[in-house]
């Protein structure tokens, strides 16, 4: 038999993993400049193949917050507005430098209401 080299669907442009791997290091590269530059994203710790590994924030994705009910928890009116405009701070800061965030959305924003003794948010995004 022949001993040739073995191409698989793995090793094709247009294979998922390859466009997968290349998707990652613009998003892990991108997020580094982000985060030297000051933004609220999470560190950027390493990439391979198709991963990105970033360091672990406090919060949970904006999608799964509620509003606020008596005697439980959930987001109160201040705080969705402070949300929001942080939400917007973010894409004018990006905007000023030239740059839009093409998926900025609930489930690429972080919000934190921990806040201590008041019920504060604060918003990272990724």
């Amino acid at each position: 038999g022949s001993k040739g080299v073995t191409v698989t669907s793995r090793d094709r442009p247009n294979s998922w993993l390859f466009l997968s791997k290349i998707s990652a290091t613009k998003e892990f590269t991108f997020m580094k400049a982000l985060h030297k530059a000051g933004y609220t994203t999470p560190e950027p710790i390493m990439q391979n193949r198709h991963v990105v590994v970033m360091g672990l924030i406090r919060g949970a994705p904006l999608y799964q917050i509620r509003p606020f009910r008596e005697g439980g928890n959930g987001i109160t009116e201040d705080q969705a507005q402070d949300v929001m405009e942080q939400a917007v701070a973010i894409g004018t800061q990006l905007a000023r430098n030239g740059l839009v965030h093409c998926d900025l959305n609930e489930f690429n924003l972080m919000v934190d209401l921990s806040g201590g003794g008041q019920r504060r948010s604060h918003l990272e995004h990724n």
